[in-house]
């Protein structure tokens, strides 16, 4: 049989198929129908008159009522490609008035490689589709409310969904582009080099992600060409933050760690969605991450001070070098450390646990060791007086340890009580003491019968 007589009996076939109001399902179950969905019944549509080029529907620039959404979600996925194409040419027309108002020339020059003859062209392209259609009915929240809104009456919820559709599939054309263009930074040709490099730039932030994952490659021209552009573009480089951690984290690639590093310095206060994932790593085993992570979070000014609390807790780490870095980055904050100052003062002013009195020496010894030692009093003291007047809630606490035995210790306290006091009475400063509640009787009373 000709390849022209099995195209003409698929396509044939299938128009069958669209005028019984059903398309057999040749691939894995399709997307739900979201609850509150109401199925759509596919139009009857007329024989098609030529197999090759079927005919053209006539339809309003946003008419989607006719197209069963759920049916072309699900075909989009089809292995028959006369199937899975009619899928994405209903798919492509609803979106295409939504991509003549874009500037970009991606989606115009896709929409020719799906016309082309070329299959190998025709079918990367389709594919292309294919892959934004999985992504968007793979993503549970969005794809109900889109396709309730794809079958519903109201236009502007309908378009608000078509223009989300187009701007999913303009973004992956893009980001393919991109990493096309990082490829040829690799190239011999110095020219086609230069050109690159200006092209990628004019992406500014839509290309940091792709930029930040480049610094993976293997080329040293490619790793350093995408650090200056991230660095170059910028606050833009914020939406590569969270690849850029990753990288950090590559013990194995010195040079691409040390990059992400510089690049996510630049980026300062910028780069505070990466503030939790600074600080966890501040005790990692890894001690060159350390001091990478605390530089970082250092450029960011006080971008990190809701992170205090976390800082505080490393104040009594067992690490001694992590101890040392929390105390620069809480000293750092300065006043903006006050969010912390409970936790401070409990730093100082915990005592160890009860000592049991039927338990060994040595074993009593062990819990009066679980008190914080007076390295991290000290530590916690020298915040508190980097504070200032605005930790008055640590003074009661202070004034315990004003004359304690380690005279380390109560230097430290003496100076944070003279910085927050500011010279006053220290009196006139303590908060009140909470009011201290009587428990309250439990006894039931005893009806006697008296009041009867």
């Amino acid at each position: 049989m000709s390849q022209r007589l099995v195209i003409s009996t698929a396509l044939f076939m299938m128009a069958g198929v669209l005028q019984a109001g059903e398309v057999k399902p040749v691939t894995p179950p399709a997307p739900p129908n979201p609850t509150g969905v109401p199925p759509v019944v596919a139009p009857v549509r007329s024989p098609i008159v030529n197999p090759i080029k079927p005919p053209v529907i006539a339809r309003g620039p946003v008419d989607v009522i006719s197209h069963d959404w759920p049916g072309i979600f699900h075909n989009l996925q089809s292995q028959d490609t006369v199937v899975r194409d009619a899928a994405i040419t209903d798919f492509l027309n609803a979106i295409d008035p939504f991509a003549a108002k874009s500037k970009k020339p991606f989606y115009a020059k896709f929409r020719a490689q799906f016309a082309s003859k070329d299959i190998a062209i025709h079918d990367e392209a389709a594919k292309r589709v294919s892959l934004v259609g999985q992504l968007i009915a793979l993503n549970d929240k969005r794809y109900k409310p889109l396709l309730i809104a794809l079958v519903g009456a109201d236009q502007k919820a309908k378009d608000e969904q078509l223009d989300y559709m187009f701007k999913s599939m303009e973004e992956t054309l893009q980001t393919e582009h991109v990493r096309e263009l990082i490829e040829k930074l690799g190239s011999d040709d110095k020219a086609v080099v230069e050109r690159t490099y200006e092209e990628l730039k004019s992406y500014g932030g839509e290309a940091a992600d792709e930029l930040a994952n480049a610094l993976d490659e293997e080329k040293v021209a490619v790793k350093k060409m995408s650090a200056e552009l991230l660095r170059d573009m910028g606050p833009g480089a914020k939406d590569a933050v969270n690849t850029l951690i990753f990288k950090l984290k590559d013990a194995d690639d010195k040079l691409g760690r040390k990059y992400a590093a510089m690049v996510l310095e630049n980026l300062g206060p910028d780069a505070v969605e990466a503030v939790d994932d600074l600080v966890l790593s501040l005790d990692d085993e890894d001690k060159v991450l350390r001091r990478i992570c605390a530089n970082i979070l250092k450029k960011m000014g006080k971008a990190y001070k809701e992170a205090t609390p976390e800082l505080i807790v490393y104040l009594t780490h067992d690490d001694k070098s992590v101890r040392g870095i929390a105390s620069e980055l809480l000293m750092g904050l300065g006043v903006e450390a006050k969010i912390g100052v409970v936790d401070l003062i409990e730093v100082i002013d915990e005592p160890p646990l009860p000592v049991a009195q039927n338990q060994t020496a040595q074993n009593n010894a062990a819990i009066a060791a679980t008190a914080n030692d007076v390295d991290s009093k000290i530590r916690a003291a020298k915040v508190l007086a980097n504070i200032g007047p605005d930790a008055k809630e640590a003074l009661r606490g202070l004034q315990k340890f004003a004359k304690d035995k380690d005279p380390d210790l109560k230097d430290a306290v003496k100076i944070a009580l003279d910085k927050i006091t500011e010279g006053k009475p220290i009196e006139t400063l303590l908060p009140p003491l909470p009011p201290v509640v009587k428990p309250k009787d439990d006894k039931a009373k005893v009806n006697t019968g008296d009041n009867f």
